[in-house]
């Protein structure tokens, strides 16, 4: 009996050895695998910078489906953007079919908005197509509603946080026609903002638009958020400032800037800010809580402050990326809007800038320190606000790339007649410095 135990240990033994062994091979190949698509995923980048959509088709043909779902998801969208773009619609659809598993409710959300323009092409088929029929021409109610009912929360306290957090901000929205968040989709709403704003120009009116996106949470309340202590907003408020600057002002000019960016944002008359797309692409996988990473939480900050901290009466309502949906706040537009003005004044750490306006334009020039410059924005913002105060009039267009505190310098010019854009990294683009995400690129 002892001799068969024994005989029965080392057999036990040795598969266990076996089975190590198999293991140790297992997290090699699934070590090597990550290496080569991390290296892959940069190709990717690099290819949609340059615009090589032949190339990327080339590569992604060759791909099976569990291959390319290795790929970065953002990576993904900029070379489907890229696709339609250079009307290559059939490799989008080639692409995204490998992708999207139609189980995953939130994948499907992710990449709403090139299906649906796929779909209006009349180029998707099976699960994509029929996911694409339950929206419609305005399909942001019914993407909340959807969102809604498949977001794949991590326990009930997640389930709970984000209906409330989330979900219902953006339910309490006015639905008449000052609601323009569906930009991106409706020709009409993109006509109602570019009308709006001309139409001020035109009449020496004052205006301004601006636009919150995750950073401007910064001057904001912190929401409770169940299951997170409280001081994790105050290490996000660090992270920003780090993130922006590299340095922290001292408590009193932040206190200034806060106090300066919420009256710019309660005194504005169009106001763009997360919208359900925007929630949509930066939400966790499925079963990890929503909150853990820093935009997430700076969403439910800003959409907290809705109605509260941020007055909604009289305003224009869209999305903080209209300066990147093509037919409104883009830079076609911005020159549009230079001929009809009687001067224009960039705010802007491009000087170079005004050289991609009409010629015959008067333009005035009032620089902002750079993110990497010695010279930091919280020291000298109050001497740019005394430069747009004297350049601002009715008629003048200012436009405005200079982050969360230059929503300050928008209202200044507002209140000395002007219309004044919060146009951000759109004038990065101008310059030709692609400053933001691959998936954006396009």
């Amino acid at each position: 009996m002892l001799t068969m135990l024994r005989a029965a240990a080392k057999r036990a033994l040795r598969v266990r050895k076996t089975l190590i062994r198999r293991e140790k091979t297992l997290k090699r190949r699934e070590k090597s695998l990550e290496r080569v698509f991390r290296i892959f995923n940069y190709l990717i980048v690099k290819e949609v910078r340059t615009g090589s959509a032949k190339q990327l088709d080339r590569i992604t043909s060759a791909l099976t489906a569990e291959e390319i779902r290795n790929v970065r998801r953002t990576s993904v969208m900029g070379i489907t953007r890229l696709f339609i773009e250079k009307e290559r619609e059939e490799a989008a659809v080639r692409l995204l079919t490998k992708y999207i598993q139609p189980e995953r409710g939130d994948q499907l959300l992710y990449f709403i908005e090139p299906l649906l323009e796929l779909d209006k092409r009349k180029l998707l088929q099976g699960e994509l197509q029929e996911f694409c029929s339950t929206f419609q021409t305005l399909p942001g109610a019914r993407a909340l509603n959807y969102l809604s009912a498949t977001y794949d929360a991590a326990d009930e306290i997640d389930q709970r946080n984000f209906q409330r957090l989330i979900i219902g901000p953006l339910s309490a929205l006015p639905q008449d026609n000052r609601n323009l968040m569906d930009i991106r989709f409706s020709p009409e709403q993109r006509r109602l903002l570019v009308d709006r704003i001309k139409e001020s120009l035109a009449k020496g009116e004052p205006l301004s638009l601006i636009r919150l996106g995750d950073g401007e949470a910064y001057a904001y309340p912190p929401i409770p958020i169940e299951g997170f202590t409280p001081s994790i907003f105050d290490s996000d408020d660090v992270s920003f400032e780090l993130d922006w600057w590299n340095a922290r002002p001292t408590a009193a000019a932040r206190d200034n800037l806060v106090a300066g960016v919420r009256q710019a944002v309660a005194q504005c008359d169009i106001l763009g800010f997360p919208s359900v797309y925007r929630i949509i692409r930066d939400l966790p996988p499925p079963k990890r809580r929503y909150g853990k990473n820093r935009n997430q939480r700076a969403f439910v900050r800003l959409l907290g402050a809705l109605g509260r901290s941020i007055p909604l009466d009289q305003k224009l309502l869209t999305e903080e990326r209209c300066h990147r949906v093509r037919g409104a706040l883009d830079a076609a537009l911005l020159l549009e809007l230079a001929k009809m003005a009687n001067s224009v004044v960039l705010v802007t750490s491009w000087p170079q800038l005004s050289s991609k306006f009409p010629s015959g334009v008067g333009i005035e020039t009032i620089p902002v320190p750079a993110e990497d410059a010695s010279i930091k924005i919280f020291d000298t913002y109050l001497d740019i606000v005394d430069r747009v105060r004297v350049a601002s009039k009715p008629g003048t267009l200012v436009l405005v790339g200079a982050g969360m505190v230059g929503k300050i310098f928008v209202d200044e010019a507002k209140m000395r007649g002007a219309v004044a854009i919060d146009v951000g990294s759109l004038l990065d683009y101008m310059v030709e410095r692609k400053t933001r995400t691959i998936a954006d690129l396009i």
